[in-house]
C-alpha cells in the first residue's frame, strides 16, 4: 500500500499514483472532486496540504482511506473536506474562516462513526452555512438544521457562554452548553493584588473540544483563522475588575499525555479592538506564566492598547514566553545547563524553549530532549556557537515532530555530536514505517543531514527501534561521526543523505532522491525538471510521511506474529481498563495514545 501527501489545491497536479476526478455537485452551486489511488482500493494519507503548505487543524499520519473528497464554492474556495478513515470513522474538516487564505485557516474537525455519515442534503446545509457566515457557524446550523448539527457534535463539544454567571454564596454556578447540552460549572476567582478577575468554566467532560464562545452581548466570538482544533482540559476567562461585558483574554489549556515528559501548552485568545471585523487574535505558547505577576502585565497591556502588543511589553523574558510556537521552534542545543531529570527553559530567537536533561545515558552519551511538547515544527537549530541548521538543511517548516534529541559526549553538554528528529507517528498500522532525521559532523567537521526510514520491532515484549541504537553505536565507534558508506549497510531500514541532492547509491554513483522523481511526475516539461532540480538541491522538498512527503512508498510489513502480538496486548488493555476505553473514543486523544514512545 502506498502513502501520499495529498495536495488539495485545485491548481496543483496530483502526485503520480493518485487520481483526481470530479464528484457530485451539491445544491447546484457547490462543486467537489475526489482523490483515489489509481492501482489500489485503499491508500494511506501522510498529510493534507494546500499548495505545499500543511492545513491547520488537520493532523493525519498514515491514515488509511479509500478516497478523499473536497467540496468547493464557485470560486474554488475549499469549504469542507471528507474522508472515511479505516477503523476511525468519517472525518469532516470544515472551513472556519473563508476570509483568510486556505492555508491560514484552522479547519474544524468532526468525527462520525463509520456507520454514520452526512448525506447530500446535510452536506448542502453545512456548505450553505459556511458560505453565508464566511466560515462555519455551528449555532446557526443548530437553529436552522438541528438534526444535522446534533449529528456532528458529542457531549465533549462545548460552546462556552460568558454571560452565564449565576453566583451563589460560593461564587459559582452551572449552565448547559448549546447543542451538546454538556454541563459547565462556573467559578469566580480574583487575582490577588490586582484589579483583574478570573472566571473558570469547568466542563463536566474533562477533555473537551471548543466549538464556540458566546459573548455577554449575545454575539459569538470570531477568531482570526478559526478556533483551535486541539483537545482541552481548562477554559479560563480574564476581566478587568467586574466588567464582565468586556473579556480581555481567554486561556485554553491543552490536554497532554504525561506530566513528567511534557509541559502544558495553551492558547491565548485575546481581544482586538483594532480589528474592523471584531475578530480576536490567537497564539499558542508552552511557557509557564505566573498569574500574579506576568499575566497581570499581559492583561494590563491589552487594557492599554485595546489588544495584545507583545513588543510593547518591557520584560524581555515575558516577551519570549509569549512566542507563538505555531510558527515553529528555534532550538539551541548549546544552551544546556541546570538540573537533570526536570524540564527547564532557555530563551532563543524570541521564544522560550522547554528542554529536559535525561538521567540515563544512551550508549555512553548524555541526551537532552528539546521542545518537550507532544508535537511541534522546527525552523532552525543552532548546533554550535557559529553554526545553525536552517530551512535549506532542515525538513520543510510544517513537518511535525514528536521528539528532538541532542546527544553529547560528556556531562558538560558543550558540544552536541548528534541531533535526532523523530517524526510524529500516531498511525494505527504496525506496518507503517517510522521516519527520523539525523545531523552530525563528518570527517571535515561539516554538519551533514540524513533521513532514516525504518520500523519498530518487539524486543522482550516491548517496542524497540534497533536502527536508532545502531546509529548511536556507530558514531561512538567512529569518533562521534557518521561514516555514511559504512553505516547504511548495517541498518535494517533505508538511510539516505538529506537534503537528497548528494545521495549516492551503494555503488557510489550519484543519484537523486525519490522526491525528485515525483516532482517530475507532475509534467514532462523542461521547466518541471528544472524546478525539481532546484527544489531538491535547496533541501526545500516536502518529504515527510507525517506531513510534507512529496513522494510515495510501499509500506513494508512487520511479521505476522508481531502484528497479532501487539493487537492482543492493545485489545487486552482496551478491555481491562474502562477509563482508557472511554478516552480512546475521542479521536484527538487517540492521536496521543497511538504515538509510540511518549
Amino acid at each position: 500500500m502506498n502513502t501520499y501527501q495529498v495536495d488539495i489545491c485545485p491548481t496543483v497536479t496530483p502526485l503520480k499514483g493518485l487520481e483526481r476526478k470530479d464528484g457530485e455537485k451539491i445544491g447546484g452551486k457547490y462543486n467537489s472532486y475526489i482523490f483515489t489511488a489509481k492501482s489500489e482500493e485503499k491508500f494511506e494519507i501522510s498529510a493534507i496540504v494546500y499548495d505545499g503548505e500543511p492545513l491547520k487543524g488537520i493532523v493525519v499520519s498514515n491514515t488509511m482511506v479509500e478516497k478523499l473528497t473536497i467540496y468547493l464554492d464557485g470560486y474554488n474556495k475549499i469549504l469542507l473536506i471528507h474522508t472515511l478513515a479505516f477503523e476511525v470513522g468519517n472525518l469532516y474538516w470544515i472551513n472556519q474562516d473563508t476570509t483568510k487564505n486556505t492555508e491560514r485557516v484552522t479547519f474544524a474537525e468532526f468525527l462520525l462513526k463509520e456507520t454514520s455519515h452526512l448525506n447530500t442534503g446535510e452536506l448542502g446545509c453545512i456548505l450553505s452555512n459556511v458560505t453565508q457566515h464566511s466560515g462555519f457557524n455551528s449555532i446557526d446550523l443548530h437553529m436552522k438544521h438541528e438534526s444535522t448539527a446534533k449529528k456532528l457534535v458529542s457531549v465533549s463539544d462545548i460552546i462556552f457562554d460568558l454571560d452565564k454567571r449565576y453566583w451563589d454564596s460560593s461564587d459559582s454556578g452551572k449552565y448547559l452548553s448549546e447543542i451538546s447540552r454538556g454541563e459547565v460549572t462556573v467559578i469566580k476567582s480574583v487575582i490577588a493584588g490586582s484589579n483583574f478577575t478570573k472566571i473558570i468554566h469547568n466542563a463536566l467532560s474533562k477533555t473537551f473540544m471548543i466549538r464556540g464562545i458566546k459573548l455577554s452581548n449575545g454575539k459569538y466570538m470570531k477568531i482570526n483563522g478559526g478556533f483551535p482544533n486541539e483537545g482541552f482540559a481548562e477554559f479560563n476567562v480574564y476581566y478587568r475588575d467586574s466588567d464582565y461585558s468586556n473579556p480581555l483574554l481567554v486561556e485554553l489549556v491543552e490536554v497532554y499525555p504525561t506530566t513528567h515528559n511534557y509541559v502544558k501548552t495553551k492558547f491565548y485568545l485575546t481581544m482586538n479592538g483594532k480589528d474592523s471585523n471584531g475578530k480576536w487574535d490567537i497564539c499558542q505558547i508552552c511557557s509557564v506564566i505566573d498569574e500574579k505577576t506576568e499575566l497581570v502585565q499581559i492583561l494590563q497591556n491589552i487594557t492599554t492598547h485595546n489588544r495584545l502588543l507583545v513588543y510593547n511589553i518591557s520584560d524581555e523574558k515575558l516577551r519570549n514566553k509569549l512566542g507563538d510556537i505555531r510558527k515553529g521552534f528555534s532550538v539551541d542545543v548549546t544552551q544546556i545547563r541546570g538540573s537533570t531529570g526536570v524540564i527547564q527553559y532557555y530563551s532563543f530567537d524570541g521564544m522560550y524553549v522547554p528542554f529536559k536533561k535525561e538521567r540515563k545515558q544512551t550508549k555512553g552519551y548524555y541526551m537532552v530532549r528539546h521542545a518537550t511538547i507532544p508535537y511541534f515544527t522546527v525552523k532552525k537549530i543552532k548546533v554550535t556557537k557559529t553554526k545553525e541548521l536552517t530551512e535549506d538543511e532542515l525538513p520543510p517548516l510544517g513537518t511535525l515532530f514528536e521528539k528532538l534529541n541532542a546527544y553529547y559526549a560528556d556531562y558538560s553538554y558543550k558540544d552536541a555530536v548528534l541531533i535526532e528528529l523523530e517524526c510524529l507517528d500516531h498511525s494505527e498500522s504496525d506496518e507503517s514505517p517510522l521516519f527520523f532525521y539525523y545531523y552530525s559532523q563528518d570527517e571535515r567537521d561539516e554538519w551533514i543531514g540524513y533521513k532514516l526510514e525504518t520500523h519498530f520491532v518487539l524486543d522482550d515484549g516491548e517496542e524497540a527501534i534497533p536502527d536508532k541504537n545502531t546509529i548511536i553505536t556507530h558514531i561512538k565507534q567512529h569518533n562521534n561521526k557518521i561514516i555514511f558508506e559504512e553505516l547504511w549497510k548495517k541498518l535494517k531500514g533505508k538511510l539516505t543523505r538529506y537534503p537528497p541532492a548528494t545521495n549516492k547509491n551503494p555503488k557510489g554513483e550519484q543519484t537523486t532522491d525519490d522526491t525528485t522523481k515525483d516532482i517530475r511526475g507532475h509534467g514532462n516539461s523542461k521547466e518541471a525538471d528544472e524546478k525539481a532540480e532546484e527544489r531538491t538541491s535547496t533541501g526545500s522538498m516536502q518529504d515527510s510521511k507525517h506531513n510534507i512527503h512529496s513522494g510515495e512508498f510501499d509500506a513494508v510489513g512487520c511479521g505476522i506474529g508481531v502484528t497479532f502480538g501487539i493487537l492482543a496486548i492493545c485489545v487486552g488493555i482496551y478491555l481491562l481498563f474502562p477509563s482508557i476505553k472511554r478516552l480512546a473514543n475521542h479521536y484527538t486523544i487517540k492521536k496521543f495514545m497511538y504515538s509510540r514512545y511518549v
